[in-house]
């Protein structure tokens, strides 16, 4: 009984480095497809509102999209100036 489940084991094994492989193919593609290294429009999207703005005013935003960048701007990029 023990070889049959040794067997088991080993195909398991098997079966699930090839399903990783399978899904690592996308990520590795994608990442010299698709580079975002030098895209700069989020930043200099968030930088212009908030230098648009009055100290501690009120930013109303349509979504995720506009506020993810502002949350970068404001807490970590020091030359958005807030």
């Amino acid at each position: 009984m023990t070889w049959i489940e040794e067997t088991v084991a080993v195909r398991l094994w098997a079966l699930s480095a090839v399903v990783l492989l399978l899904a690592l193919v996308p990520l590795a593609g994608n990442r010299f497809t698709a580079p975002r290294n030098h895209e700069t429009l989020a930043r200099d999207y968030a930088h212009d509102v908030l230098q648009s703005v009055d100290p501690y005013a009120l930013v109303v935003t349509a979504g995720d999209n506009d506020t993810f960048p502002l949350w970068y701007a404001q807490e970590v990029d020091v030359s958005a100036g807030t």
